[in-house]
């Protein structure tokens, strides 16, 4: 009885619709000047919506397979010019996932090297190297100053940090002048376009739906409800001319897919060599280097002794450039990074400022 109630009134607006729709041009005593009249309005909206969609749609794929140089990164190099020079995986970060992912990288690098330590709730603390017969990296340095800059801090504040550091953002200069990114201001064009397109077809829809309301004496009359419908799709459809933000282009994503293979080829070498005796770890692209961090977490004593040798600091470093958290060993600082950690947990270590990382970072880097 009650679901009846309900339905009463739908079923009496379409009754209503469905009668205007006969009288104003539905049916037999409709004329096509009558429905031209009532409907020509909204499909050439329609038409317009659709046009202004494919333009958009094209824009931004001449912009990722044609991209233009970036002037700001106009410089010259073998590395610029040769279609065949690798990128370091700092760069390889920048291209996989923006900012954040390099600063995970450095990270990565840092507790890696005993520079930085994790608790088990993902806070990052100096850790306890006294020596510096390796010194960090010109990325690692100043994100290592994040981290000695205060107490024990979670993950991902560390990171939000250090993402805004001027060396982890200058990691993109090659891959602009290489044409691997798309040029800042073309992006800047591009979503002005987006935006302005976006404000002009919702002022028109907005018309519409004005007009169409102000000839109906029904406010669920066809002509009201479709208006209010393209309404809607003004808003909406210029924002899906291109998924998530311009970033790489089509050399970018080729370059990307190229190092993917070649980290999944060395990851299958590897375990070849030190799990020759087991069965393979899958059709999965990234099942090896699963199979091969996994491994790294254990203490030294109990790994397999080849992995010392046949997976170095590069190829994990570039593992976690294109992985992100998912590619790095130390547990604490995946968990941290990835935001599953256990609630925070005050840590009494000490952030030991007398130890040589203070030495070696002064207080202008910090």
């Amino acid at each position: 009885m009650r679901s009846s109630l309900t339905l009463a009134p739908v079923l009496a607006a379409i009754v209503r619709s469905a009668a205007w729709l006969v009288q104003h041009g539905g049916g037999w005593q409709g004329s096509a000047w009558d429905i031209a009249s009532t409907y020509g309005l909204h499909v050439l909206f329609l038409v317009t919506l659709l046009a202004g969609m494919v333009l958009l749609r094209e824009l931004h794929r001449t912009a990722v397979e044609a991209p233009e140089k970036d002037p700001r990164y106009s410089f010259h190099g073998g590395r610029v010019t040769s279609p065949r020079a690798i990128l370091f995986p700092y760069e390889a970060a920048y291209l996989a996932g923006g900012p954040p992912r390099v600063a995970e990288t450095a990270l990565a690098a840092l507790a890696d090297e005993g520079w930085i330590e994790s608790s088990p709730s993902g806070r990052l603390h100096l850790g306890g190297r006294g020596d510096l017969v390796t010194s960090p990296d010109a990325v690692g340095i100043p994100v290592l100053g994040v981290v000695a800059s205060g107490p024990p801090t979670a993950s991902r504040e560390i990171r939000r940090r250090a993402t805004h550091l001027r060396e982890v953002r200058d990691v993109s200069r090659i891959l602009y002048a290489r044409r691997l990114l798309v040029a800042r201001p073309t992006e800047r064009r591009l979503n002005r376009l987006r935006w302005g397109a976006t404000a002009v077809l919702t002022l028109v829809a907005a018309v519409l739906l004005a007009f169409a309301v102000t000839r109906a004496a029904d406010l669920l009359a066809p002509p009201v409800v479709i208006a209010a419908a393209s309404f809607v799709l003004a808003t909406i459809v210029p924002s899906l001319a291109w998924q998530g933000p311009l970033f790489r282009t089509a050399l970018g994503e080729a370059e990307l897919a190229a190092l993917q293979g070649s980290v999944n080829d060395k990851a299958r070498w590897v375990a070849e060599r030190v799990w020759s005796d087991e069965p393979g770890a899958g059709d999965e692209p990234w099942a090896d280097v699963d199979r091969i961090v996994e491994a790294l977490e254990r203490p030294v004593a109990s790994r397999p002794v080849q992995l010392g040798w046949l997976w170095g600091r590069e190829d994990a470093l570039m593992a976690v450039a294109l992985r992100g958290p998912r590619g790095i060993s130390d547990r604490g600082l995946r968990r941290g990074l990835n935001g599953r950690g256990r609630p925070a947990w005050k840590n009494g270590a000490s952030t030991g400022l007398s130890t040589p990382v203070h030495k070696m970072l002064s207080s202008d880097d910090s």
